[in-house]
C-alpha cells in the first residue's frame, strides 16, 4: 500500500469527497516549494510555517508534483497515479487530498477567477489575498462574491469616515449606505478639510450633506460601487432612530 494509501487507514480521517461539499472541484496546488528529508517531505507554503508529510515510498510527492504541473480532477487524478505506478482507489485519494487540504496547500481551481478579465484584474489584488484561505470548499473567487454581494452601512464619513468608504469601496463592496447628517463646509485652508476632502473637492461639495459629497468623490474613483447617502440622526439604540 502506497502512503497515501496509509493515510486512509487513519479512521480520523473523511473516506469519500462529501467533505468538498458533494460539489465537483478541480485540485490545485498553491505555491509552494518542497525538499526530501529521508522519508519525510517538508514543504513551504508560508515562510512561517513549514508542513511535514511522510513519504516513504515517494508518492505524496509525485502527487504535489502532479498537481503542480496542472490542476486535476480527482477521477483523473486516480488516473495519472496509476499510470505512474501509484494504486490506490477513490477513498484514499480522498483522505490524502483531505491532508494536503488542511494543510493548506491545494485549493478548488475552478474558483481561481471570476470568469471575466476585466473583473479579475479589477479584482486582482483580492483574489490574491484570499488565496491565503481558499480551500477545496471555498475557492478564491467565492470570497470576492461575498463581498460583491455585500452591502455595508457606514455611520459617519468626515475625516476617518470618508477614507473607509474608499476603502470599502476598493475591496469591492457591493452596495454602500452612508449616514451622515453634517453638512460639508469650507476648508479653513488649501492644506486640510473638515471632511477630509481634497482641496479640488471643496468648491464643489461646499453646503452639500456629507454623505453626499462623499458618494460623489467615491464613485469618480471606484465606478462599481453603488452608493446611497442616508442623512439621518441616530437616537440612544442602535434601532431607534429617526430621519
Amino acid at each position: 500500500m502506497s502512503d497515501l494509501g496509509a493515510v486512509a487507514a487513519n479512521p480520523g480521517l473523511p473516506r469519500d469527497s462529501t467533505s468538498w461539499g458533494g460539489e465537483a472541484v478541480l485540485v490545485g496546488l498553491k505555491d509552494c516549494a518542497w525538499e526530501r528529508s529521508g522519508d519525510a517531505l517538508i514543504v513551504m507554503l508560508d515562510r512561517r510555517e513549514v508542513v511535514h508529510l511522510v513519504d516513504r515510498d515517494g508518492s505524496a510527492e509525485l502527487l504535489l508534483s502532479v498537481l503542480r504541473d496542472r490542476p486535476q480532477s480527482p477521477e483523473d487524478l486516480l488516473d495519472v497515479l496509476a499510470a505512474r505506478g501509484v494504486e490506490v482507489d477513490a477513498e484514499q485519494l480522498a483522505a490524502g487530498l483531505h491532508v494536503l487540504d488542511q494543510a493548506g496547500l491545494v485549493e478548488d481551481a475552478t474558483g481561481l477567477g471570476l470568469e471575466d478579465p476585466q473583473s479579475d484584474a479589477r479584482h486582482f489584488s483580492n483574489l490574491a489575498f484570499f488565496g491565503q484561505f481558499s480551500d477545496l470548499n471555498r475557492s478564491r473567487a467565492s470570497f470576492v462574491r461575498r463581498i460583491r454581494r455585500a452591502h455595508v452601512v457606514q455611520l459617519g464619513v468626515g475625516g476617518g469616515g470618508s477614507a473607509i468608504v474608499q476603502c470599502l469601496a476598493g475591496m469591492g463592496v457591493g452596495s454602500l449606505t452612508l449616514v451622515d447628517r453634517d453638512d460639508v463646509e469650507p476648508p479653513p485652508s488649501r492644506a486640510s478639510s473638515s471632511t477630509g476632502t481634497p482641496t479640488s473637492d471643496a468648491p464643489r461639495s461646499t453646503g452639500r450633506p456629507s454623505g453626499s459629497a462623499s458618494t460623489t468623490r467615491r464613485s469618480r474613483s471606484v465606478p462599481s460601487t453603488a452608493g446611497s447617502p442616508s442623512p439621518m440622526t441616530w437616537t440612544g439604540s442602535s434601532t431607534g432612530r429617526t430621519s
